[in-house]
């Protein structure tokens, strides 16, 4: 086989049973048991005598890059063949329960057998929060082969309430089974864990999850150069789509790079969606990009009126081992009832949500849940002053929770001290109309499957005299963006007809329109 790999096809299994060790060596065996004291999914690190990490025999070793935690996945019980001497164990499943680690003795030739009891930390189902996650997906190139029931297993082992997973196509290759989209939930589904397959449509200036959809939005993929899916199109086109189907739709890893200038953020389309009123949620925290920068553009967009869903998505290919788990980055949203994912999806269109790579914050305001709206009184709202109250669950350790009002932090708590359990509160003066949310920030951790921990929470909105807080300068700076996202377009020119190029440029012309109106009525003081 070639040293870039091979088809499937060409894969061997080789009989590795005849082993020669180098050190003594000893057995591990482990069972994992949730709080009802049931055996259960769960992500488990091995760390022997020697300092290096070890997974079952013909288990699937993973690395979070990030700290270089090397993990391995169980269903509830697992045997590892471990150099004899201490053996490190960690324990952890999803963010709610509180990590296990413990010490072992292994003796050579000898079997240690251990029970592993999780204890919650916090149970944010009984709150009305249901952890999930907008993007993740199972094969990869089918670097391993996952099966659905392995990718489940993943998926539950991480608490993950709602999974959606995502098929897609780089380049001209399928990502993912064609048979998995049916807008249900996968089968192996319970009332507790669901599975849902949706899709991804990667254009040239962003992607885009599409959940909920029951049939593909064609072709999958756009802008990809030298082949025949060369043509742009408008990401705006398929969340419209799949707003038809019933589907919910929203922007992820949306920037990855610096977005201090119009010029920079033209590189993208979601400036020209979000006028045109496509996609429901953006997703503030992704794995592979900086959180902080991705949530300077999220405010700005609330800045302008358009109100999108701080959700999380990992965008990861579980399937490979560098990869992050699923679950990295995810979305919590508030249920009023029973869990399932339309009432969950439901949750991300209304914004009663809070993304997360670590800390949980819940957040109120004036005893509101995050996509409330507050009405008071012109003339009543100037100074008015807006109670609000964060309930912080935490296993990763936290430096400060910031209360943010209009994307300016208005307060910050020194959380450094606090422990995994607490409360804050602020009373926020806000003159007039405006929006309040929150974030949480900390510090690189084994803990946490990213670069540091970062939370940030949907708004509350604050509305007086029926009018909405806007900004003419991040108005004017959206509608920059959008003029140079024209420039840009025009420039590649990857369109097949004349009305394919007319109708792109019509739609953009549309969402330019829509910020010059804005910052008419602002001028005229509506």
């Amino acid at each position: 086989m070639a040293v870039s790999g091979g088809a499937r096809s060409s894969w061997r299994t080789l009989d590795v049973s005849d082993r020669v060790y180098a050190a003594p060596t000893g057995t591990l065996s482990g069972t994992v048991l949730d709080e009802r004291g049931r055996p259960g999914p769960a992500r488990v690190t091995v760390v022997a005598s020697d300092g290096r990490a070890y997974a079952p025999r013909g288990g699937f070793h993973r690395v979070l890059s990030p700290t270089e935690t090397h993990y391995f996945r169980t269903a509830g019980a697992f045997e590892v063949e471990v150099p004899a001497g201490e053996v490190t164990v960690t324990v952890r499943r999803g963010l709610e329960y509180r990590p296990i680690t413990a010490a072992v003795q292994v003796r050579e030739g000898g079997s240690s057998e251990e029970r592993f009891e999780l204890a919650r930390l916090v149970d944010a189902a009984a709150m009305g929060w249901y952890a999930g996650d907008t993007h993740v997906h199972d094969l990869h190139q089918g670097r391993y082969g996952l099966t659905h029931q392995d990718f489940f297993n993943d998926l539950v082992s991480e608490d993950l309430r709602v999974s959606i997973s995502l098929i897609h196509m780089d380049g001209t290759r399928l990502m993912g089974r064609w048979d998995d989209l049916t807008g249900r939930p996968h089968p192996l589904s319970t009332g507790d864990h669901i599975l849902l397959y949706a899709q991804e449509f990667r254009g040239a200036y962003g992607h885009v999850g599409l959940a909920g959809v029951s049939e593909f939005i064609t072709p999958l993929i756009g802008g990809a150069a030298n082949t025949p899916f060369g043509a742009d199109r408008l990401n705006a086109d398929y969340l419209d789509a799949a707003r038809a189907q019933g589907a919910t739709g929203g922007f992820m890893h949306p920037f990855t790079g610096l977005v201090e200038t119009p010029e920079s953020v033209g590189t993208q389309e979601i400036p020209v969606d979000v006028a045109l009123g496509s996609g429901d949620f953006y997703d503030v925290i992704c794995f592979w990009y900086d959180e902080r920068v991705n949530a300077r553009m999220y405010y700005r967009i609330l800045n302008a009126g358009f109100r999108l869903a701080a959700t999380g998505g990992t965008d990861n290919f579980s399937d490979v081992w560098r990869d992050p788990g699923p679950g990295a980055s995810r979305t919590y949203a508030h249920l009023d009832g029973p869990l399932s994912v339309d009432a969950w999806l439901a949750a991300i269109r209304e914004r009663r949500t809070f993304a997360t790579n670590g800390p949980l914050l819940f957040l109120t305001v004036d005893g509101q849940l995050p996509g409330s709206e507050i009405a008071v009184a012109a003339g009543d709202g100037a100074r008015a002053a807006h109670l609000v109250e964060i309930d912080v669950a935490t296993n990763s350790p936290l430096d400060r929770v910031e209360i943010l009002v209009n994307g300016e932090i208005a307060a910050t708590h020194d959380v450094r001290d606090m422990g995994d359990r607490f409360r804050l509160e602020s009373t926020i003066e806000l003159d007039g109309s405006g929006w309040i949310a929150a974030r949480a920030l900390g510090p690189a951790s084994p803990l946490v499957a990213d670069s540091y921990a970062f939370a940030q929470t949907s708004p509350v909105w604050v509305v007086a005299g029926g009018r909405e807080y806007r900004s003419a300068d991040d108005t004017r700076f959206l509608l920059a963006a959008v003029e140079s996202f024209r420039e840009r377009v025009v420039e590649r020119d990857r369109w097949v007809t004349a009305e394919d190029r007319e109708r792109f440029l019509a739609r953009v012309d549309e969402a330019a329109a829509v910020y010059e109106g804005l910052l008419r009525a602002l001028d005229e003081g509506y």
